[in-house]
């Protein structure tokens, strides 16, 4: 009885240090994107890119977004053009597979014709859906988001297409530990 009294004990203070840990790491995006903050996001009727290594994953109804079982939004929005930008969606799929299963995925891409969308996505065998701005540069200018500034290319939103958190959560530790504590309710 008292191994077990011991024991139990342990699991208390366990839990209630990973408990106090958390609320600790917690963030506060408010007060990190200042009035960019649950600013509502808005989408175009965007075309589909069709690939052959689409992986079947739905694509998001961008118009109706609350009906989605998703609680929050990954949006990246890369040009087709740029190497680097299209380099990166192998790290997007790599974050989706560490993901939390409430986390949706949102990819809109930019290029002056769908076909370089095609081929970039064909080249890098990417297998979320992505959809094409086919107005260059459009969903920034909407949203108003600097059109040569990258750091509003990626940025996490809830389901009711509010504005949460800029950054690249998969490329910078304190990004991913930013975007991790939102979505899981820290």
């Amino acid at each position: 009885m008292k191994l077990s009294h011991s024991f139990l004990h342990s699991l208390v203070i366990l839990f209630v240090s990973v408990s106090c840990m958390k609320k600790s790491d917690c963030i506060d995006p408010e007060k990190l994107m200042g009035d960019w903050y649950k600013q509502k996001i808005n989408f175009e009727n965007y075309q589909k890119v069709n690939s052959t290594f689409y992986n079947g994953t739905e694509f998001i109804d961008l118009s109706n977004l609350e009906s989605s079982n998703y609680e929050y939004f990954l949006v990246h929005y890369f040009d087709a053009n740029c190497d680097k930008c299209v380099n990166e969606l192998t790290k997007v799929e790599k974050y989706k597979e560490l993901s939390s299963e409430s986390l949706g995925f949102i990819l809109i891409a930019n290029a002056h014709t769908e076909i370089y969308i095609q081929e970039a996505v064909e080249r890098k065998k990417f297998a979320l859906p992505v959809f094409y701005d086919e107005n260059f540069q459009n969903f920034k200018r909407i949203n108003n988001f600097p059109l040569d500034d990258f750091g509003f290319n990626t940025f996490l939103m809830n389901k009711n297409g509010e504005l949460i958190l800029f950054g690249t959560p998969f490329e910078n530790e304190k990004a991913i530990a930013a975007f991790n504590s939102i979505i899981n309710g820290c």
